[in-house]
């Protein structure tokens, strides 16, 4: 699967914040994770912007962040 790199790296940023006491963002990070599985599962092309995008969206959730 050609999009599997997005799960990676979603995974090393979550290892970061678990590493740094980032509880908040290792929750988005799994919401994030489940997003992104059944995106690559259902086939779906993850491109970085869009990726991003959705980050970047999901970090609005989380005020003070």
């Amino acid at each position: 699967m050609a999009n599997e790199w997005i799960i990676d790296v979603l995974v090393d940023l979550q290892d970061f914040a678990r590493n740094n006491d980032m509880p908040g963002l290792v929750k988005q990070l799994d919401e994030s994770l489940a997003v992104a599985r059944a995106e690559v599962a259902a086939g779906r092309r993850v491109t970085a912007p869009s990726a991003i995008e959705h980050l970047l969206r999901s970090a609005q959730k989380w005020p003070g962040y």
